[in-house]
């Protein structure tokens, strides 16, 4: 496993906050799991011991506790004019039975959950209503793997539950709360057992088909129906047996191979990352666009700061713009993300200004001019957006070296060994598959450190950007940042 395991969980719940809170319902508070649930809470206190940081340990502890309360009695209050009406539905009369809560989808049973009082609420069932709230909130926005996921963790969080409580709690409201989670938990399992049981079955179903017929069809399905296991199999989601497990490696490595016959788009880079891109769907995912980076779309980035990206013109091409084009996924319909070569895997890359003191947006831009000297060059303008899942390459390096080398040696050293026909530069071309097989879609490179001021990030999925249409485009060779123009994309 990683080193640092706390700084990639809070990247990843920063990530879901930002998607989560940006257009927050009337009566709902903003997500709850930071400051709630022991599973980071607990990483957050191991992170801060053995460092000379017990007070900011005990500072930031004693802010959740605060943060607990105000939250918990934001639940009760905005939840008591839904539950009138819910109770109307309600199976039976009998609230202290798991059956009264059986109509009730999940979405339901998180306002239940949050309308119960207790006068305080105990880690185990703050942990299932927040496992729950999450869960709900990034239905629909998540993808389907990482909500598998944290389907996966709410089940986790409802059997600690009933199994740290009695069957038969005493008072009225421990028999009203456990009959909650008993309904809760039921139809987690059934979720969960289906979605697991159709990843498995997609995986046996899609690899028997390759073996009868092999066409770019059969590849792009088999390679899908593989990814998603094995990156369930990371996570810890769902347990093979090592027959399994020996199995599923030694098909995808045998897909990988295979992804070398499979064609790409007229206006694509032919190479292995290109033809998984496409197998898995990320490269049809389009970017969000304005028409220029505001101060709210940093506010809802990650990091909070402009990114910046060249294209120089190829061929006879008299300048970028249809290139930009592509990238904003305007012009031919269908048009799917163009995988550029580079030292941290194929994808686009980015110019970030760094953390080093006197680094600013317009000096990034101009070094990133750099990447674009032709006349006729672009640069766009964008941010990274809540979608964003970013890893760092040391961070990267140590998950493959730890956790994908051991439990999928197949898939790693395939991965390490093979290279696309037109490969020439050094690094590894494979990172961002590396980094999606853990559900990252940017890694960030470490060319960008030490007193360098500027960042350097590779993104495999443009959904994890928001793009500004107004670019920029170059009058003059070698001179784009003193002799540029307004292009319009779209």
């Amino acid at each position: 496993m990683c080193t640092k395991p706390f700084k990639l969980e809070e990247r990843r719940l920063q990530s879901y906050e930002l998607g989560a809170n940006r257009e927050l319902q009337e009566n709902a508070t903003q997500l709850a799991y930071r400051d709630m649930n022991t599973r980071f809470l607990n990483m957050e206190r191991e992170s801060l011991q053995g460092q000379g940081q017990e007070q900011e340990q005990k500072a930031r502890m004693q802010e959740h506790l605060q943060r607990k309360k105000q939250l918990e009695a934001a639940w009760h209050k905005n939840t008591r004019g839904q539950m009138e009406g819910l109770k109307q539905r309600a199976a039976s009369q009998n609230n202290k039975e798991k059956a009264y809560y059986e109509p009730f989808s999940l979405k339901e049973l998180e306002v239940f959950m949050k309308n119960s009082d207790r006068g305080g609420n105990s880690d185990e069932y703050n942990n299932v209503a927040t496992d729950l709230e999450l869960y709900n909130r990034l239905e629909g926005k998540a993808e389907e793997n990482e909500s598998l996921e944290l389907l996966s963790r709410l089940n986790e969080s409802c059997d600690t539950y009933l199994r740290t409580r009695k069957k038969s709690p005493w008072g009225s409201s421990g028999k009203i709360r456990r009959a909650m989670i008993e309904q809760i938990s039921e139809k987690v399992k059934l979720a969960l057992s289906e979605k697991q049981s159709k990843l498995q079955t997609g995986m046996e179903e899609s690899y028997s088909a390759l073996q009868a017929q092999e066409n770019e069809q059969t590849i792009s399905m088999a390679c899908k129906a593989h990814f998603d296991l094995v990156y369930q199999c990371l996570q810890g989601t769902i347990q093979l047996d090592e027959e399994q497990r020996k199995k599923l490696d030694r098909q995808m490595a045998e897909v990988f191979e295979k992804l070398r016959d499979v064609p790409v788009d007229q206006n694509q880079s032919k190479s292995i990352p290109t033809q998984f891109f496409n197998a898995i769907g990320w490269a049809a995912h389009l970017p969000k666009t304005v028409d220029s980076i505001q101060n709210e779309d940093l506010e809802h980035s990650p990091m909070h700061r402009k990114a910046f990206h060249s294209i120089e013109p190829v061929g006879d091409m008299k300048d970028a713009t249809s290139l930009a084009q592509q990238l904003i996924g305007e012009g031919q319909a269908g048009t799917r993300q163009f995988y550029s070569d580079g030292m941290y895997g194929r994808g686009t890359y980015l110019a970030v200004r760094s953390n080093v003191k006197g680094a600013n947006d317009e000096a990034t831009s101009e070094h990133c001019w750099s990447y674009g000297k032709k006349q006729g060059a672009v640069q766009l303008t964008m941010c990274y957006n809540e979608n964003a899942r970013i890893i760092e390459e040391g961070e990267l390096n140590l998950l493959v070296a730890r956790k994908l080398s051991v439990m999928f040696p197949q898939i790693a050293e395939k991965l390490n060994r093979m290279r696309s026909a037109l490969r020439v530069r050094q690094g590894d071309e494979m990172m961002t598959i590396k980094a999606a097989l853990f559900g990252f879609n940017t890694v960030k490179g470490s060319n960008g450190s030490g007193d360098a001021k500027t960042d350097y990030f590779v993104t495999a999925d443009r959904k994890a950007l928001t793009i500004g249409t107004v670019a920029q485009i170059s009058l003059k060779e070698d001179d784009g940042y003193l002799n540029n123009d307004n292009v319009y994309l779209k």
